[in-house]
């Protein structure tokens, strides 16, 4: 098994695999990006519409909401998962932190880890872009968000 895991945490703006969109995307929202696959996400604990009219699935019993996920190009070419979440909450939170997964064919797990944003304010938008770690991207099939954690 060639597996990978990863550990990456963001504050105020991201580190290691995590960037802002706007320097993996360059200038395309995530909405219209070179998106070529949704993400699969967990149960969520209901639904909520955001001041913007978006539908959003609700988390870490419901004080986040994430709103647009997706399996994406990066501006380098390389894989990446790409999200919002905001903290729906009128408590700031200490960290929102994602476990996300880069599956294979067959559904093996090809890469795994946490990332992580430290300090989101009531309201604040948490913009993340995970990038696949590996040399292989032609073996991602899918990829997946399995937990959304918040304290």
């Amino acid at each position: 098994m060639n597996r990978r895991e990863f550990v990456a945490v963001g504050a105020g703006g991201g580190a290691l695999l995590v960037a802002g969109l706007g320097a993996v995307l360059g200038d395309s929202r995530l909405d219209d990006g070179p998106a070529y696959g949704t993400v699969a996400t967990p149960p969520s604990s209901g639904t909520t519409t955001l001041d913007n009219g978006l539908e959003a699935s609700l988390y870490a019993d419901g004080i986040v909401a994430l709103f647009g996920a997706s399996l994406t190009v990066d501006i380098e070419g390389g894989t990446a998962i790409a999200g919002r979440l905001r903290n729906v909450s009128e408590e700031p939170l200490e960290e929102v932190r994602l476990r996300v997964e880069f599956l294979g064919e067959e559904e093996e797990v090809l890469a795994q880890g946490w990332v992580a944003e430290r300090s989101l304010s009531a309201g604040a938008d948490w913009e993340f872009v995970v990038s696949y770690p590996g040399d292989d991207p032609d073996r991602i099939a899918a990829a997946a968000i399995a937990e959304i954690d918040a304290y």
